[in-house]
């Protein structure tokens, strides 16, 4: 008897090992541990590359996320880098703005990032330092950050005792003024947020004023409010929250506000200039003593940051669940009106979107769409339990009789009907069905009653014809490993 030697039995046992993980896919799913959910953000942009770019997100609150946005993370589009944020404004359990600083995007492209949340456990890691260029949140300030500020006057009563802003008040004279201390390069955003509470007399202003880099005034971009009851550039003062952006570029500035975070932006004022350096600066005015005025205002927040010719668009995607090895249930009921059940070797994200008209070829004669439901995983699956849900008053509208609900899958360009059963539990009355694999779903019926009053079941002959095709190459591989363990132990008996 010829026994094989060392070397050919390990050559052997390495081919088997290479063929049975050639059906393995790898799937790398994220570097944040315990976040079930996430959406992709998708950022267009039309102008050049931007570097360290900052986008706005208006954030809808979602009942997987704790209730105070916590749980908000954001990761570069490999899914693992964590990226800087900071949550402006929100409203617990309803709303929230998110800065988002974003690496790089490419130039008269798109870039996909990732928000995830759905843990119960963490902390907020909202970082405007990290976030932006310049920054400051003066309602997180005990007094003045004089790393960052140098006061070119004082004289008025500055209010630290708030958590969301400082508070700056004065009569005849007794202004502030606070500039940054270090010079910027032009071609940035500066952005912040203002609350006039009161105002009276003869001379009363906010002003935005901008020195050069030996701290010369340059100009006054916002220049709001009365001097000796003569209204400056910009009219007189108005009580209430308003929110400044201010273009600061080599060959001039311009001046947008709003009063609302949802409402779009309204030029204010421009004015031109040559400059490269610049320190902004922030002053409350009240005149003099023969002149005087008296103001109280709010600062909040003051940020800088990348300026870009045309401002890139984003928009947020469906959610996707986190589908762990093992088995998975996600429940899209309220969204799509459909929970599936995966049972995964690998781990992954799962998207179910229902989706608004026909996604593939026209439906089997005789039947009509009730929805159509798209579900895609980035999972290895091996079995997902579907059940897409629907009311009598949908079937009385569309006509269908409720005997007649089958659910079909999109294969190439026809409706694969599959086998269906009925259920109902506390959500409601359901259409399931089980596969192998994901794709588009149609939930399907007629106005009439089959022949027999029973549906057709689909030919078993072909639905093997199609599981075969659809696994061919995970087929070729097993019977190849099969025939190289067969040679392996013929070889060893002989």
């Amino acid at each position: 008897m010829r026994v094989p030697s060392q070397n050919s039995f390990s050559c052997t046992l390495l081919v088997l090992i290479l063929l049975v993980f050639m059906t393995i896919p790898m799937v790398q799913v994220n570097g944040l541990t315990n976040f079930t959910k996430r959406r992709a953000i998708t950022i267009n942009n039309l102008g050049p590359a931007l570097t360290d770019y900052q986008i706005l997100l208006k954030v809808n609150y979602d009942s997987d996320m704790q209730a105070d946005f916590d749980d908000l993370r954001f990761t570069d589009s490999d899914g693992i880098t964590v990226l800087s944020y900071w949550i402006m404004e929100k409203t617990d359990s309803a709303v929230a703005y998110v800065w988002v600083k974003v690496p790089s995007i490419p130039g008269s492209g798109s870039k996909t990032i990732y928000m995830y949340y759905g843990n119960p456990s963490v902390s907020s890691t909202s970082d405007g330092e990290e976030t932006f260029d310049f920054f400051d949140d003066f309602g997180a300030d005990n007094a003045l950050n004089t790393d960052k500020w140098d006061e070119a006057k004082t004289g008025a009563t500055i209010d630290w005792s708030s958590s969301e802003y400082v508070e700056v008040s004065g009569s005849g004279g007794q202004d502030w003024i606070i500039k940054t201390k270090q010079s910027n390069p032009v071609d940035f955003i500066a952005e912040f947020k203002l609350n006039i509470i009161s105002f009276s007399g003869a001379s009363r202003k906010f002003v935005f004023q901008t020195y050069d880099e030996t701290d010369n005034i340059i100009d006054y971009p916002i220049n709001w409010g009365t001097y000796d009851w003569g209204a400056g550039p910009d009219g007189d003062l108005l009580t209430g929250v308003r929110w400044f952006k201010v273009i600061l570029r080599s060959d001039g500035w311009s001046v947008y506000s709003r009063t609302s975070l949802d409402s779009p932006w309204e030029p204010w004022r421009s004015g031109g200039w040559t400059e490269d350096l610049l320190k902004p600066a922030l002053r409350h005015y009240t005149g003099s003593p023969t002149i005087p005025g008296t103001l109280t205002e709010r600062w909040y927040y003051y940020f800088h940051r990348k300026y870009a010719p045309t401002e890139p668009t984003v928009s947020i995607g469906p959610e996707e669940t986190y589908t762990g090895i093992g088995q998975t249930e996600i429940d899209e009921k309220d969204e799509a009106d459909t929970k599936v059940t995966i049972t995964a070797s690998q781990e992954g994200f799962t998207t179910i979107t229902k989706l608004s008209s026909n996604p593939n070829g026209p439906p089997p004669a005789g039947f009509i769409p009730l929805k159509y439901i798209r579900i895609e995983t980035t999972a290895t699956i091996s079995k997902a339990i579907i059940k897409i849900y629907y009311t009598d008053q949908e079937l009385m509208n569309a006509g269908i009789l409720p005997e007649t609900l089958r659910i079909y899958r999109a294969v190439g360009n026809y409706w694969e009907p599959l086998p269906t059963t009925f259920g109902s539990d506390v959500d409601g009355k359901y259409c399931q069905t089980v596969v192998a694999s994901l794709s588009d779903f149609s939930l399907m019926g007629s106005t009439t009653s089959p022949v027999g009053g029973e549906m057709q079941l689909p030919n078993p002959l072909a639905v093997i014809k199609i599981i075969l095709l659809k696994n061919l190459g995970a087929l070729l591989i097993g019977i190849l490993s099969i025939v190289a363990a067969i040679m392996f132990l013929k070889r060893y008996r002989e």
